[in-house]
């Protein structure tokens, strides 16, 4: 067959459309800096010969005073008295005592007290030269801190009674059911008053204790100017233990706090009302810690 000659005769567009590329095509570019802020405009230039208000300018800290001999002497003295003053109000110079008997932790109690009141001071006098800019910490004022701390801690020491001292024996002359109290015989009241007057005790009052026509114990109240502290306690308790073959020790009934003495097969259960000292004289250790027990409930 012979070639057929090629067309010169335009070809009619198709209806089927082409197939999309393979390749997409590429996003736009956004605009050069279309998220960067504008610069900062430049601080004003101050005007020239400008100077700073007075109130920001620091006034100088005026340098400490020369030390002078008399200053050194006076301030020698104010260590002395200080401390005096921080070992009385402390209440530490009992330690020295030889008549007074104290337990280790009563002892690391008043010394303890005493070292934080100092330490206290100290940082006190810290702060203080510290918001100052002069001065030295090392100061007598230490001791000033430290003794005004140790007083207003003898002064808010748990007591009870702090308006008892106003009231008459006659208050805590009572005791709770099934118990009464009734006068004691003239021996009874002479041997158990003679130990209270030998303390210089001002007023003294004794009762007997009964339950029903029994005699169960004893009550002896006295003005001994006697104070709710551990410190007296310590005293009442090494005052128990002096006599042959007697115990004492610390122990609580309710929310108070007693000393507990045995000698002899009696127990004798000690507690302060200020300036009163009570005991309840029993015949056994549950006996005397329930009789006192009925005593501070009939009086509070």
């Amino acid at each position: 067959m012979a070639d057929e000659p090629e067309s010169n005769q335009p070809v009619a567009p198709s209806d089927t459309p082409e197939p999309p590329s393979a390749e997409p095509h590429p996003p736009a570019a956004p605009p050069t800096g279309w998220l960067q802020p504008d610069p900062p405009a430049p601080p004003a230039a101050l005007p020239s010969g400008w100077q700073p208000p007075d109130w920001l300018i620091a006034a100088p800290v005026p340098p400490d005073p020369p030390r002078t001999a008399a200053t050194r002497t006076i301030e020698a003295i104010a260590w002395v008295v200080g401390g005096i003053a921080v070992l009385f109000f402390g209440r530490t110079l009992v330690l020295f005592n030889a008549d007074a008997s104290f337990s280790g932790f009563e002892r690391g109690e008043l010394v303890g007290y005493m070292v934080g009141a100092v330490l206290l001071g100290a940082l006190f006098r810290w702060i203080f030269v510290r918001l100052r800019k002069r001065g030295r910490v090392l100061s007598p004022w230490v001791l000033v801190v430290a003794t005004v701390v140790l007083a207003a801690h003898g002064f808010s020491l748990p007591s009870s009674a702090s308006t008892i001292a106003a009231q008459p024996i006659s208050t805590y002359l009572k005791i709770g059911a099934p118990y009464n109290l009734v006068t004691a015989d003239a021996d009874t009241v002479s041997q158990l008053a003679n130990g209270f007057k030998d303390e210089g005790a001002t007023e003294t009052e004794v009762r007997e204790i009964t339950q029903g026509t029994e005699t169960v114990g004893f009550l002896v109240i006295a003005n001994v100017d006697a104070t709710d502290s551990d410190v007296f306690r310590a005293g009442v308790e090494s005052g128990f233990e002096k006599t042959e073959g007697a115990e004492a020790h610390e122990d609580i009934i309710g929310s108070r706090k007693v000393v507990v003495g045995t000698v002899s097969g009696v127990v004798a259960v000690f507690w302060a009302e200020e300036p009163y000292g009570l005991i309840v004289y029993a015949f056994d250790v549950d006996s005397g810690k329930a009789l006192a027990g009925s005593v501070m409930d009939a009086y509070r």
